[in-house]
């Protein structure tokens, strides 16, 4: 009889304990959110080498893009010096055919920005304005806010092309722009870079295409004749990369091309003088790159005519 009762509990208890199991056994599901996905998708991306830091190696064009959160703010500052043979100097030598002179200065853009997905994004942005900064107190010349701008950036790879792009509409409130009664400009800029085979240097080109408006108040002659409200600038690059994190960087703008309001038309371009450009580009991190150049005329080299500059991107 003890052997028939053992003989049935055993035979019957696995299943019953099964059934109380699966009766019995809390159900557990999770759900994500939108948010959460996003940033699972944007870690596979990552490990898969998909990601934009993947996509995009060039750490300026990185920062340029701003931060890679919906969310972001950026800073963007920019030292206009004078000539390197002068660095005290409150003004700036003119050179590449430029004819309205402009102070040595400290300018930037600071405002929100918004990205629709990894590679396109929208920063709208205040700019800030301080001239002669070496020799004039905060208190005698403040800084002042100016320029509103909203600017449309994309950046991406294309056929194993790194492209950025940056389509900018602002208005003018810097005094010695409005000198020359100007108002507003348009502008579109692309850089193209491409990394030569398995080496440390990169070639490519920047395009800059801008519409600059003036106002129709009567101005003098002297006046009209520095109003240059089309230009179009294409400059070869070539850059070398030392580290990860730095680059030295040269471009020169074998196409510089500017029209004057004083000329009838649109066939009146004037070809301007050659300019150079060097600098060392640093991505202290991912968001924050500094870049101290200097501008010249190859045609012409002189101290005198070498303007030192120094432009910064921060993103947080």
């Amino acid at each position: 009889m003890a052997i028939f009762i053992f003989a049935l509990l055993f035979a019957i208890g696995p299943r019953a304990f099964a059934e109380s199991s699966s009766i019995s056994a809390p159900s557990i599901t999770f759900k994500l959110t939108r948010k959460a996905k996003r940033k699972i998708r944007a870690k596979v991306r990552a490990a898969q080498g998909k990601g934009f830091d993947h996509e995009v190696t060039d750490i300026q064009m990185r920062a340029a893009s701003g931060a890679q959160t919906k969310f972001s703010s950026s800073y963007m500052i920019h030292y206009w010096g004078p000539a390197i043979n002068d660095l005290g100097s409150g003004n700036r030598p003119l050179i590449g055919g430029i004819r309205q002179q402009s102070p040595v200065s400290v300018d930037g853009d600071i405002g929100l920005r918004y990205r629709f997905n990894e590679n396109d994004s929208l920063f709208l942005a205040v700019g800030l304005y301080k001239s002669d900064p070496l020799h004039t107190s905060e208190a005698s010349k403040p800084m002042t806010v100016n320029t509103p701008q909203i600017n449309f950036n994309s950046t991406r790879r294309v056929a194993g092309v790194e492209v950025a792009s940056d389509t900018v509409a602002y208005i003018t409130t810097i005094p010695w722009q409005l000198k020359y009664n100007q108002i507003g400009k348009l502008a579109e800029y692309v850089t193209f870079l491409k990394s030569i085979g398995l080496s440390r240097f990169d070639t490519g080109a920047w395009v800059n295409v801008s519409y600059t408006a003036y106002g129709n108040e009567r101005v003098s002659n002297l006046v009209a004749s520095k109003q240059n409200d089309f230009d179009l600038v294409v400059a070869p690059t070539l850059d070398f990369r030392p580290t990860r994190n730095t680059k030295l960087w040269s471009s020169i703008g074998l196409v510089n091309l500017m029209h004057y309001r004083s000329n009838p038309g649109f066939s009146g371009f004037t070809p301007q003088a050659l300019t150079g450009y060097f600098g060392l580009g640093v991505a202290i991190v991912r968001n924050l790159y500094v870049d101290p150049y200097v501008q010249f005329e190859p045609t012409q080299m002189a101290l005198n005519k070498t303007i030192f500059n120094l432009s910064s991107d921060m993103n947080f």
